[in-house]
């Protein structure tokens, strides 16, 4: 009776100024309790974590709205409970405590409402709950651990995982290495400061070979330490080194790149944060080509990057944003086709605002200016973004670079990119415009479909994967390119068994003219198609990834001669991954994961090269992973 009555006083205290202002950000899980498209205060809002049993509880506010603070990652009931409602559970599966999530809760009347007194909640009416809500409590209550909305006791201790995979991988010359690899994950607390750690390494080693034949292969590690000290500052450390030998035109090749990088985050003041990071990168042969690459295209570079920034909020409805950037790259050509551009710097200058208009619109707006000895160049920007109600919300924005001086002082400029950055609009541009509208949030329930359409005044390396064994899936695109693109993605969860996010990429554009290699000039032409399905099992413990790539870049000759319609690049990959969790079916003391990649592509390598035989390259790779 003793553990009852404080397990409710507990609860009491728990629902005393709960109520959540919504104002999702990093980590937050958001969202709003309806009845019949009508928000509902006063509901009891419950996050109860299936693995570690931990219970937190949030009020909604007179919009239906409530807001759970830096959840941690794992799997959760979400339980909506009102007097005189039917109990509303969804399934949340949260893949990292810093996930911004947004869930949407639906109750309907009660079949007959219960005679239980005033101040009943959710625990003396569960019998209204489908019976598998809170199944682990069987145990008994006193087995269960409260937590409030404020930050979570600091707990001693480290929680590790580990993986191992092997593998073979076909080669472009026509015969396949070994493919082997492991990763090591750690995280804890440590006298109040957070410690986490992830180190990987990957190793591709020729199988048996003819004698007389070149090998190729290479190795990947990388290693990042995440340090943080509650909410007011954080420090990471990475490290990426990669070293590759591959063939062209008949000749062994390196392909090396090392990227070392510091960044710091800290709270400055009652309303502001600032962040400094450095990064050096050196790299050699990941952009050789042939002879058709762009001459602004170095063979080997070395950068070195400094950003500084710091924001913080006005007022209640106003924010501001400002910062430093400098960068110093050098670089070597494959000929003299560009005297003195070896090396480059620039700095930067930038900084934005945003203002909140009423309860449904928001405008952003800044101004970037860099400097360079040949001249300066000025970008605007400015957006708005629109709440359409009912999670629905509507984005469009807008920049557009102007040159002071020197025309044309960018278009000699080398950038590397990624297709999945966040903001590529900030990196390179003659002009960008972007518009967008979703529903939900970022995890859980989404739909989002984004068009943005970007005009490149420097030559950019485009790249599709992280992964250092893929890197050569990458497109490269020149000063004039004007390249329109779709990005739409699909998050839902199907009842308490199923989560699945589809997300896809195209583009087709081109139009940029450059001078290669070869000292012939060409018009650029690119598409690209990247596509993925992510579903998970959670009774079966089971997930499966299907993703595809679609490559192509078409070079069209504006000389004299044959080379009308030159085919630089056009290659397909396929990838299907497993993994198991073998708890499931075992009872094991400690978590156990088993996982399958299967891969399989088509088409040119980034040195041009074609596979022999029936065209097809493969790779297949299994391992196994443990936490404790």
């Amino acid at each position: 009776m003793l553990r009852i009555a404080a397990l409710l006083l507990a609860l009491a205290g728990l629902g005393t100024g709960a109520r959540a202002d919504v104002n999702p950000g990093r980590g937050t899980v958001s969202g709003q309790v309806l009845e019949g498209g009508v928000p509902l205060p006063s509901v009891q809002v419950y996050a109860y974590q299936l693995v570690d049993r931990t219970l937190r509880l949030a009020t909604t506010g007179n919009g239906g709205e409530f807001l759970f603070d830096a959840l941690p990652a794992g799997l959760y009931k979400l339980v909506a409970f009102k007097r005189g409602f039917a109990p509303a559970v969804v399934l949340l599966t949260r893949a990292s405590r810093d996930a911004a999530q947004w869930v949407e809760l639906q109750l309907g009347p009660a079949a007959e409402e219960s005679a239980a007194g005033p101040g009943d909640d959710f625990w003396s009416l569960r019998e209204e709950v489908p019976p598998d809500v809170l199944r682990e409590l069987a145990t008994g209550l006193s087995d269960t651990r409260l937590a409030s909305l404020e930050p979570e006791p600091v707990r001693a201790g480290f929680a590790a995982s580990m993986s191992a995979e092997t593998g073979t991988s076909d080669l472009p010359d026509g015969y396949s290495a070994a493919m082997t690899g492991g990763e090591v994950r750690l995280e804890g607390h440590l006298k109040g400061l957070l410690l986490r750690l992830d180190g990987d390494y990957r190793q591709l080693s020729p199988a048996t070979l003819v004698s007389g034949a070149s090998e190729q292969g290479g190795e990947a590690t990388s290693l990042a330490v995440h340090l943080a000290h509650g909410e007011h500052s954080e420090l990471d450390l990475r490290s990426h080194v990669n070293r590759l030998s591959t063939l062209v035109g008949g000749e062994l090749v390196p392909v090396d790149f090392q990227q070392y990088g510091v960044r710091w985050r800290g709270a400055v003041g009652a309303a502001g944060e600032s962040a400094i990071s450095a990064w050096y990168t050196e790299e050699s042969g990941l952009h050789a080509k042939g002879a058709l690459v762009p001459a602004s295209i170095p063979t080997s570079s070395r950068s070195v990057r400094f950003e500084g920034t710091y924001e913080r909020a006005l007022t209640q409805d106003a924010g501001l944003r400002a910062g430093l950037r400098f960068r110093e790259r050098t670089g070597s050509y494959l000929d003299d086709l560009l005297p003195g551009r070896e090396s480059a710097r620039q700095f930067e200058a930038f900084g934005s605002g945003d203002l909140q208009l009423g309860e449904r619109f928001d405008l952003e707006y800044g101004l970037a200016g860099g400097l360079r000895a040949e001249g300066v160049a000025v970008t605007p920007r400015a957006g708005v973004g629109i709440d359409f109600g009912r999670s629905w919300r509507g984005e469009a924005a807008v920049s557009h670079r102007f040159e002071v001086e020197d025309g044309g002082l960018w278009e000699q400029e080398f950038v590397p990119l990624m297709v999945v950055e966040e903001d590529a609009c900030e990196m390179v541009g003659l002009s960008c415009y972007q518009l967008g509208v979703r529903r939900g949030g970022s995890e859980g329930s989404l739909l989002s479909v984004d068009f943005t359409s970007r005009e490149f005044d420097r030559t950019v390396r485009l790249y599709f994967s992280r992964d250092f064994f893929d890197h050569f899936e990458s497109l490269f695109l020149v000063p004039g390119d004007r390249v329109p693109e779709m990005r739409v993605t699909l998050s839902r969860q199907f009842g308490g068994f199923l989560v699945a996010r589809w997300e896809s990429i195209a583009a087709v554009g081109g139009g940029g003219t450059f001078l290669a290699g070869d000292q012939n000039a060409y018009r650029n032409g690119v598409s690209y198609l990247v596509t993925s399905l992510d579903t998970r099992f959670v009774g079966a413990g089971t997930g499966v990834v299907l993703a595809f790539h679609r490559l192509s870049q078409e070079l069209e000759s504006l000389g004299a001669g044959p080379d009308v319609g030159v085919s630089s690049l056009d290659a397909e990959r396929l990838q299907l991954t497993v993994v198991q969790d073998l708890n499931v079916f075992f009872d094991l003391a400690t978590e156990w994961a088993m996982r399958v990649n299967m891969e399989l592509a088509r088409g040119t390598t980034a040195h041009g090269d074609l596979h022999p035989g029936d065209g097809f390259r493969r790779r297949l790779t299994t391992g196994l992973s443990v936490r404790f």
